[in-house]
């Protein structure tokens, strides 16, 4: 039973996550004799709530999901402000060879590649800073490379160990907040170009 209402959870989480418009919190519903707080996974939407009980204690997995939504919002917001509204768009280059990574930029009309790597270097040298660059201008796409902008080497080693991703995403997050000047060049760039951010994972989420 256990089991099922977690699976359900779970699910319900994931739904509200794919869906940005809804809202989904956790609360204390209420406290019994002793003092001690029932939780519950609160969700609105169309002006109605829906309400699951989570118990005494909040879930790992729901702290995580609600973390996640945190960080997705975060990121919104941040992209929004810098960007003006204009549309950003994400490619990493994992699993592709360099020609469809050039096919795919080429077709989105793209103008600007900004490399957020913090060291644009890869084991593909097709892939390294030089390389990309006289690839990239053969197409006609100016080639920028933002390292301030790049995960932190302390970050990515500690993901390597626990993959844990709310941690990892979490810690990049705070780290972009401190890093204004690196996100105010990004948003000049994109007031003036169609810009693609360029990382390694296919899954712009992970980077």
């Amino acid at each position: 039973m256990a089991t099922q209402l977690k699976e359900e959870l779970l699910h319900l989480v994931r739904e509200e996550i794919s869906k940005m418009g809804r809202r989904f919190y956790v609360t204390v519903k209420k406290r019994n004799k002793k003092g001690e707080p029932f939780y519950v996974l609160r969700i609105s939407h169309n002006g109605g709530i829906k309400e699951k009980y989570l118990g005494k204690q909040v879930p790992d997995e729901i702290k995580k999901a609600l973390e996640y939504r945190k960080w997705l919002r975060l990121i919104h917001r941040t992209f929004k402000r810098v960007g003006s509204g204009n549309t950003l768009y994400l490619i990493g280059y994992e699993g592709i060879k360099v020609g469809e990574f050039l096919s795919i930029l080429r077709k989105s009309g793209i103008e600007v590649l900004v490399d957020v790597r913090e060291k644009a270097w890869s084991r593909r040298p097709e892939f390294r800073e030089d390389n990309l660059r006289k690839l990239l201008r053969s197409s006609k796409i100016i080639y920028v490379h933002l390292p301030d902008l790049g995960n932190p080497s302390e970050v990515r080693s500690r993901y390597k160990k626990s993959k844990d991703v709310t941690d990892m995403l979490s810690s990049y997050s705070l780290y972009l907040s401190k890093e204004p000047k690196a996100l105010e060049t990004l948003g000049n760039i994109i007031k003036r170009n169609k810009v693609a951010i360029m990382c390694y994972e296919e899954d712009p989420f992970k980077c």
